[in-house]
């Protein structure tokens, strides 16, 4: 709140001075909007792994809110991996053929990742924080994450990712709530070579 006071002196040569003061409260209004979220992605080449299963970083770094005050808080990983592959009877869905999860054991247990559909050659996952999951964490987890195929798996993963954040610091007038949530995309591409084998 804006206080404004006006003072007013009508004053006479030989008489007394008389004053008034006026006082008036203005409401002033900031409209939150969320700022921009800044991070890197890169695409990964390695080869079939023939001893076992093939683990590889999804290659997302440097998550970073741009408004540090705060007020705002990533919400959540949406990512949908596309397969292509030639190896028999490969199914996305199944944990035992792509299994998504937090390489940390500790940043594991403060996540959820839910799967929230597939194709045969596709399947969606989101990744968000459990109650009490601080933002660090929840950006170290997801920085954590990685993706297993099994042995002699060779193909090509298309990650498509939309990571949420939203303002949660509005005010008691909020006069454009639109201006709140932000998201922002991206895609990664791994590539599993394969590996001829005498």
């Amino acid at each position: 709140d804006l206080v404004t006071t006006v003072t007013s002196v009508d004053s006479a040569a030989g008489l007394p001075s008389d004053t008034q003061t006026a006082q008036d409260d203005l409401d002033i209004d900031v409209d939150a909007i969320v700022d921009d979220l800044d991070f890197n992605v890169a695409d990964t080449r390695v080869q079939e792994n023939t001893d076992g299963a093939r683990r590889m970083n999804i290659a997302l770094t440097d998550v970073a809110l741009q408004d540090t005050d705060g007020s705002e808080v990533l919400q959540s990983l949406t990512l949908s991996i596309s397969v292509e592959t030639e190896s028999d009877n490969f199914d996305p869905s199944h944990a035992s053929d792509l299994l998504l999860e937090v390489r940390n054991n500790g940043l594991s247990k403060l996540v959820q990742i839910t799967q929230t559909g597939s194709t045969p050659d596709s399947v969606d996952y989101t990744i968000t924080p459990l109650p009490g999951t601080s933002g660090a964490d929840f950006t170290a987890a997801i920085e954590d994450l990685r993706i297993e195929v099994p042995q002699h798996f060779s193909g090509v993963l298309t990650l498509d990712g939309t990571l949420a954040w939203s303002e949660t610091t509005t005010g008691d007038v909020e006069l454009d709530p639109g201006d709140n949530p932000g998201t922002s995309t991206f895609q990664i591409v791994q590539t599993v070579r394969p590996r001829v084998e005498a």
